[in-house]
């Protein structure tokens, strides 16, 4: 009887190593497959204590493009807290005279804000809704005319909204705004195009939305191929106001629209704040936009009208990483600078980033840092170190948190993932992809409801992401069945 059990135990040993070689095999084998062999890849998978179930060059580093955004936006949640706010004041200077004329300024002091001015979060207000809101506070307090200026106060973060390591090709455009201490609209505006049904034509340009002063477009768009999609880019340097922009958009009936990088967010919203106001009633002598920390006003001498929070943490975070939203993490990055100092950078958001992962005892051999979002070509992080902070994370967080904070396939940028795998919600991951660059960073959990850490990165393929992504999901459906047998 002995006996028995022990060869029946010994069989259901072997059985469980061979099907865990057999989907092993079958990863290798995809790993073979001609759209990858080219590639420079990297594939790390754990489990929750750590135990490395398959490695292929998981401790090599590799450009994580937006997998980066895992690491500021878990430790935020873990420093600041979900319930954490951004605050937007509006105070002024001086004091007021009878009659209602304001002996000072008119003064609105960002906290870094992402959403103000925009309303993609539940409850936030859109860009004249903010603003109406805000002229009536000023009305309210009886100020009919303001002698000195409507000044916005952007010194919180350093006046380089963007890294100095993004390139060209995306600076100008929406998605590379830059992060301020003061943001608003997102930082972006559209251009609508007039174009014709015929390919090949040029358009010619209907509106700029909202009116930035002093912007000149120099349009080279024509129309392209039928279905083509938004091809056209916004170039020119971020703080300048002459840009030039190129390619193509589908060809169609009425307009088509683009977004656009705002140049200055803090002086383009003291233009429109004064101009709002002077609409209303209410007199100005100027506006204003200020950066630096030497330009930092003395809340001090300030009578508060008014505080602008923003929604919570927990849920910004949660849209940063659904939709891969750059301002969103570059602005949560150079928020955990402030616990170094009063005044903060990228700089200093990855110095407390890279203090809490060494602290936690993740090592920071051959990891590079530099933004918040991901754009920067100078990013490294190794599948094994993404994987190991995930764990921490989890650890510290807890499941339903971080949960909370990742889609799964279907969902955000995940729509078109694994759109044929009936377990797909098993998954929650953060993709990542620029020019040659597609990652995955997640887990997913087994039927046993044990919890399994995955980081797939391809850097220099050169056959476009849509073959490498069919690949990478592959081997997501073979390692959740394998696991699961």
């Amino acid at each position: 009887m002995r006996l028995q059990s022990i060869w029946m135990t010994s069989i259901l040993l072997l059985a469980s190593l061979a099907g865990s070689t057999q989907w092993e095999n079958r990863v290798n084998e995809i790993i073979q497959h001609p759209d990858l062999v080219h590639t420079q890849l990297g594939i790390s998978i754990v489990d929750e204590k750590g135990r490395v179930l398959f490695n292929h060059d998981g401790d090599r580093p590799f450009i994580p493009a937006s997998t980066y955004k895992l690491v500021p936006s878990l430790i935020a949640l873990d420093v600041l807290g979900e319930s954490h706010r951004f605050e937007t004041v509006v105070a002024y200077s001086g004091e007021i005279l009878e009659g209602g004329l304001l002996y000072g300024d008119v003064i609105v002091i960002g906290g870094g804000d992402p959403s103000l001015g925009f309303d993609r979060e539940d409850g936030t207000l859109d860009l004249d809704e903010l603003t109406m809101e805000w002229v009536e506070v000023i009305r309210r307090a009886g100020i009919t005319c303001i002698d000195g200026k409507v000044v916005v106060d952007a010194s919180l973060f350093d006046p380089q909204g963007v890294h100095r390591s993004w390139t060209w090709d995306d600076l100008s455009n929406y998605y590379a705004c830059g992060a301020y201490g003061f943001n608003i609209h997102e930082n972006l505006f559209y251009v609508d195009f007039s174009r014709t049904r015929v390919q090949g034509v040029s358009t010619s340009i209907a509106a700029v939305r909202p009116h930035i002063p002093g912007l000149r477009i120099n349009n080279k768009v024509i129309t392209g191929r039928p279905g083509s999609g938004d091809n056209a880019y916004i170039y020119g340097s971020p703080e300048g106001y002459d840009k030039e922009i190129r390619g193509t958009i589908p060809p169609g009936n009425g307009t088509f629209t683009i977004k656009g990088a705002i140049p200055d967010p803090a002086a383009f919203y003291a233009f429109y704040f004064a101009h709002r106001l002077q609409e209303s009633g209410v007199l100005t002598g100027g506006h204003e936009g200020r950066y630096g920390s030497e330009s930092q006003i003395d809340t001090d001498d300030l009578v508060t009208l008014h505080i602008t929070r923003s929604p919570a943490l927990g849920s910004m975070i949660k849209t940063a990483l659904f939709e891969s939203h750059n301002l969103y993490v570059d602005v949560v990055m150079k928020t955990l600078g402030l616990n170094r100092s009063d005044h903060s950078d990228f700089e200093g958001g990855v110095a407390f980033c890279a203090k809490y992962l060494s602290q936690a005892g993740i090592s920071l051999e051959a990891m590079s840092m530099n933004d918040g979002s991901g754009l920067s070509w100078k990013n490294r992080i190794a599948p094994a170190q993404l994987n190991a902070f995930l764990r921490l994370m989890n650890d510290r967080l807890g499941r339903e948190a971080i949960d909370a904070t990742l889609p799964t396939p279907g969902e955000g940028s995940l729509s078109s993932l694994l759109r044929e795998f009936d377990k797909r919600d098993k998954y929650r991951l953060k993709s990542g992809s620029l020019g040659g660059v597609l990652g995955y960073s997640g887990y997913f959990d087994l039927d046993n409801g044990q919890r399994i850490f995955i980081t797939v990165f391809s850097n220099g393929h050169v056959n476009g992401n849509g073959r490498i992504r069919r690949q990478f999901e592959r081997i997501f459906i073979e390692c959740y069945q394998g696991l699961n047998r």
